[in-house]
């Protein structure tokens, strides 16, 4: 498993033990505390064989907090006026309000979950976001996204969507950290 090609796998040994392959990370634990390299704890014993897991979603309402306790993250989003913008924000991102198609929510991952990633001009599946990231397969259910009716607007730490770019026609800004 540590020197095969593969860059994920799992084996299931005697006494429940279980030794999993993420990337570069082994993994040894038991089979009822299996634990991801992202910290996170699965809720099943097969998760990384494609398992069915828990679907998450929360409706965001502006201005709100959030806590996902899954994904130990806490979001808050506010609206703010265009001069307390600022890029260099680490964990802030803005939408224009205005290109959001409502309602908005807090999310995991759907089968078949696009984004058109800023910068680009047409779109990515998020299964390719997360291999190019190189985000193991057990934790990627548990990431919590931004999504709207229309498709995922942000990735949190990885990518946010050219949709909701802000430009110089943005009248309503959102700020979500």
């Amino acid at each position: 498993l540590a020197e095969g090609e593969n860059v994920s796998g799992v084996l299931s040994l005697p006494l429940h033990v279980t030794v999993s392959r993420e990337y570069d990370t082994i993994i040894i634990c038991r089979n009822e505390d299996v634990r991801h390299s992202s910290g996170l704890k699965s809720r099943g014993r097969n998760v990384f064989e494609g398992e069915t897991i828990d679907v998450f979603s929360c409706q965001v309402k502006i201005p709100c907090r959030i806590t996902v306790p899954d994904a130990d993250m806490n979001f808050r989003f506010e609206f703010v006026e265009s001069d307390e913008i600022d890029f260099s924000l680490g964990n802030a991102v803005f939408f224009d309000y205005n290109k959001i198609v409502p309602p908005m929510y807090i999310r995991n991952v759907r089968e078949g979950d696009r984004i058109q990633p800023f910068g680009m001009e047409g779109t990515k599946k998020l299964s390719d976001i997360f291999i190019d990231k190189k985000i193991p397969k057990g934790t990627r259910e548990h990431i919590p996204l931004v999504a709207d009716e229309k498709s995922v607007l942000w990735i949190p730490q990885i990518a946010l969507s050219q949709r909701v770019k802000i430009t110089d026609m943005t009248e309503k800004v959102v700020k979500a950290e």
